[in-house]
Parts: structure tokens; C-alpha cells; sequence
């Protein structure tokens, strides 16, 4: 009996599973490289392009292999595009349960547009989304965007860190997005026809780079640019993107050395290494009142990076982008670090200088060391002069818990002055932007970034950000970085400049210790 309770339980579920309707996600078809969030200035769908549609029971745990003349239907899944009032089927090239990625057709009118899934006779829910005539998507090694891209010597070899790009090369970027072309319709691999009247540039780092091809690939939907590394960059996180008219791909990365040489950026921290940051820091927030606030914060552990070029604006620079160079794109909420074990430091971590000594306490040691807003506002601490930091260490008895008692001197410099800032308060996302500063460490970075709300949302994200040289004292933010950053929804976006010192420290139980001097300068603007 209970075998035969357990045999229908079975069936009942399978008929179920079997039987039940796809869904497709709201805001669920995206670029196939780029994957940029609806919203964005690049999350239209280019005419023969390569898509995705993210949902649940969209098809098959496996995709059939795929065959020239390519069909309509794959694994049981069709995809059915209205738009305008032409009804189209586009070319699925890989159907899973919770994704299903497709070839839209060249034809497909610019517009809204809408789409839906069938698979074994269930059709899905409706879905808009928008088609337009050219927007590039850049594929990348872990899928999701971002980071390193799919960028190929002309062997078709990946570029890495040890098998680095020199200026002169002949590169290659692999994506989808360059607009509508000759063999969309899947019936034979599509002809590899160059497209030079294409508004098209790559940029690598802020140079434009020479380009000799820009057409399909040997498939149906992906496309290859081919151009040549240009000479005076050099970073194993060296920013790419393309810009088609006005529209930007998602910033990827690819490692460019001197020539026989590796990419020059120091280590970053192994996975499974321990690290200790203590940050510094005086935030000068300018609106219709500005409020300056000095504050501590601290980590120490096993940090888990989640993305690449290793750029964490909160904690200082040590392992970034190139000096001169900006990335861009929705990248930012993704690469802070995330603690996988927490090192005990211990309870307290003392701060001492010109302005008397201050407790940094733990967890976190996320402390307010002077200033803020209110009518009683606390006298700021950080001011430019000579301080120690020390700390007792951790006391734990467990196994690789404990950082171990340290002290440092260190020097907070001159702060940095924006003094341009007042003359900012509408960018022009068309046109480059001059940001020009005095003051701070001679040998230290300079970050500049945007932070922008998310389209239809309440939070905000930094979406685009230059990394520069302090004693450069000036800096232009390229056009197609500023065009990356969704227009302004409301008048609370930021545009923000800080200045970084870092100091290394060493303790017990830890590869590398830093301290960072930071002043941030954060002022309200509109994109537009």
C-alpha cells in the first residue's frame, strides 16, 4: 500500500510539472552579453540580435544541439515577437527551465514590442520590451555583464593576465547587438559582411581605438569588432566598451601589457587569504545645506570579491582601473566586498593625533568621529597632520580568528578642494565633463563617479567611475562614459570626488593591511 501511495503522489506531480504554463519574468528580456537592466540606456533589444528571457518552466532541462538550417522551434520552446502590427517568430539557440535565449529578427519594427513563449502547448504571459536598430552587448567570461570580456587575440586565444594584450595588437570583441544584417533568418551561417557605415567606436580605457571589422561572427546573431590595441594603456583591468550613435555596451575589462611583459597590477588578495582596511573618512555632502562629517569604519578577514576591476570606492583604490580611465555600466552594488570569515581585531582600535585620541570600536569599528548635521554638530577630527593607529589584536581561542596587535604612523594630507563644482549642476550626458581639484596627497587617487536612483526605484547605485592620479589636478569624463548614467528622475543624483591616501600596516594573522585617508566631496546634480 505504501508503495502504491508514493507511485501516485509521482504521477500527480509529474502531470503537474509537465503540464504547467511558463512564465516569463517581468523585466525579463535582456541583452544575451550584457544583460543591462530595463531602464538603462543600453537595455533595448537591437534587431538581429541575441536576447535572453529569464522565467521559470520556459523548456527543457537540456538544450538540443543546435544545426544549420537553425528553426523556430528548439527543445519543444517557440518565441513569438509582436511588434507594431507584424507578428514574428524569433530563432531559440538555447532553452532551459528558467532561461531561453533567442535570435530576434532583423525585421522586427523599432518600438515597443512584445513577446511570449510556448513550450509543449503552454504559452506564457506577455511581456513588453523595447527593439531598437543598433545596442551592443559585450559577452564576458562569468556571464553576467560584467568584468572580464570576451576579448580574443587573432589567434581567437582569450586574453588573461598572464597571455596579456600590447598596444599594436589585433584584438577582437565578441558580442551581439550590432543591428540588423544579411543571414538573420538562421537558414545558413550568416555572411561575414563588414558594416563600416555603422556610427561605431571602441574606446579602451578613454582612447578610441582603430577598427577594422565590425560585422556578424561565423553565427547567427553574435557579432565580432575587430580593432587594434591603441598604445599608452596599460592595466590587467584595462576598461572596454563600444559606443554605437548614442547608445554604450557594458564596460568589460581585458589586461593590456608593454610589450613582453606581463600586465603590470600588483596581486590581487587570494580567496582564501586575510586582509585587515581601515578607512578614514570626511564626507562633505553639498546640497541646499552642506553637511561634513568625519567617520571610521574597518574590516578584517577573508574577503570574497565579487567582480572585477577590484574597485571598492568606500575602502580605497589598492587594485583598480588604470589611472586616467573610467568604467561604467550597473555594475557598481556588485563589487564590495563580502566577508566569508571575520577575523577578530579586537574591541577597540585607537586612533590618536593633533586633536586628541578616538575609540573605533568593533563590530565594524563603524564610528562617527566628529561633525554631521543637527544644530549641535560634533568638532571634526580628521583634520591634515600626523596620527598612529593601533589596535590590541583579537583574543579568540579558535583557530585563524585573531588579527594580531599592530601600530602605524600615518599622515592625513592637505584635503583636496573641487573647485569647479560650483560651476556643475546639470551634465549634459552628451558632452565630456571637465572636473578640476587642488589639494591632496600628491601621491594618491582620485575617484570621480555618479551616482544615479534606479529607474523606477528608490534606491540608488554609483553607476560609472574614473579613477585618476591626485597631482593630475584636473580630469574630462569622456562622453560615452557620462551616456553609460540613466537620465535623472528626480533632482537627488550625485556626482562625487574623493581623494585617497593609503598606508600599509602589517599584523599578525593578516596578508596585507591598509589605511585610508579619504575626503569625499558629494554634490547634487541632474543627468540629463
Amino acid at each position: 500500500m505504501r508503495r502504491t501511495i508514493w507511485l501516485s503522489v509521482f504521477v500527480i506531480v509529474f502531470v503537474w510539472t509537465a503540464a504547467a504554463q511558463p512564465q516569463i519574468a517581468a523585466d525579463g528580456v535582456l541583452n544575451a552579453a550584457s544583460d543591462a537592466l530595463i531602464g538603462w540606456p543600453n537595455s533595448s533589444i537591437a534587431q538581429g540580435s541575441i536576447f535572453s528571457i529569464y522565467g521559470l518552466n520556459l523548456g527543457p532541462s537540456s538544450s538540443p544541439a543546435l544545426a544549420y538550417p537553425l528553426q523556430t522551434t528548439l527543445g519543444g520552446v517557440s518565441v513569438q515577437v509582436v511588434s507594431g502590427s507584424t507578428t514574428a517568430n524569433a530563432i531559440p539557440i538555447f532553452v532551459g527551465p528558467d532561461q531561453v535565449n533567442a535570435v530576434l529578427p532583423g525585421s522586427t519594427a523599432s518600438g515597443s514590442a512584445t513577446i511570449t513563449v510556448t513550450y509543449n502547448g503552454q504559452t506564457s504571459n506577455t511581456v513588453s520590451f523595447q527593439v531598437i536598430a543598433n545596442s551592443f552587448g559585450i559577452f564576458t567570461v562569468g556571464s553576467t555583464g560584467y568584468g572580464t570580456g570576451i576579448v580574443t587575440d587573432a589567434n581567437s586565444q582569450l586574453y588573461g593576465v598572464n597571455s596579456s594584450a600590447h598596444p599594436g595588437d589585433a584584438a577582437t570583441i565578441w558580442g551581439t547587438g550590432l543591428g540588423a544584417s544579411l543571414g538573420d533568418d538562421g537558414s545558413a551561417p550568416p555572411q561575414q559582411i563588414d558594416m563600416p557605415n555603422l556610427p561605431l567606436s571602441v574606446y579602451v580605457g578613454t582612447q578610441q581605438a582603430i577598427v577594422t571589422y565590425r560585422g556578424r561572427s561565423g553565427f547567427t546573431g553574435e557579432d565580432q569588432i575587430n580593432f587594434v590595441v591603441p598604445a599608452g594603456i596599460t592595466g590587467c583591468y584595462a576598461p572596454v566598451a563600444l559606443e554605437i550613435g548614442n547608445v554604450v555596451s557594458n564596460f568589460v575589462t581585458m589586461p593590456i601589457a608593454p610589450a613582453g611583459q606581463p600586465c603590470p597590477d600588483a596581486a590581487v588578495p587570494h580567496p582564501n587569504s586575510f586582509t585587515g582596511n581601515i578607512t578614514l573618512g570626511r564626507s562633505i555632502m553639498i546640497g541646499s545645506t552642506t553637511i561634513t562629517t568625519d567617520r571610521s569604519q574597518a574590516y578584517f578577514g577573508n574577503p570574497q570579491i565579487l567582480a572585477f576591476p577590484y574597485v571598492p570606492p568606500l575602502f580605497g583604490n589598492p587594485y583598480s582601473l588604470p589611472a586616467g580611465t573610467c568604467t561604467g555600466g550597473v555594475t557598481f552594488p556588485l563589487i564590495f566586498d563580502v566577508l566569508g570569515t571575520t577575523l577578530d581585531a579586537g574591541p577597540v582600535i585607537t586612533i590618536s593625533g593633533q586633536n586628541g585620541s578616538q575609540q573605533l570600536l568593533a563590530p565594524g569599528y563603524d564610528t562617527q568621529l566628529g561633525g554631521g548635521s543637527g544644530t549641535n554638530p560634533q568638532p571634526l577630527y580628521l583634520s591634515a597632520g600626523d596620527y598612529t593607529v593601533s589596535g590590541t589584536g583579537g583574543t579568540r581561542t579558535e583557530a585563524l580568528a585573531n588579527a594580531g596587535p599592530f601600530s602605524q604612523k600615518f599622515t592625513i594630507p592637505q584635503p583636496l578642494t573641487w573647485t569647479n563644482q560650483s560651476n556643475i549642476s546639470t551634465v549634459d550626458r552628451s558632452v565630456s565633463l571637465d572636473v578640476i581639484w587642488t589639494g591632496g596627497d600628491p601621491n594618491g587617487t582620485v575617484q570621480i563617479a555618479g551616482e544615479v536612483q534606479i529607474p523606477g526605484s528608490v534606491l540608488s547605485v554609483v553607476t560609472f567611475l574614473c579613477n585618476v592620479r591626485t597631482s593630475d589636478q584636473h580630469f574630462t569624463i569622456p562622453a560615452f562614459v557620462l551616456l553609460s548614467v540613466s537620465p535623472s528622475e528626480t533632482s537627488t543624483d550625485t556626482l562625487w570626488l574623493s581623494s585617497i591616501s593609503t598606508t600599509a600596516f602589517a599584523a599578525a594573522g593578516i596578508s596585507l593591511g591598509t589605511i585610508n585617508s579619504i575626503v569625499t566631496i558629494e554634490k547634487d546634480v541632474i543627468y540629463h
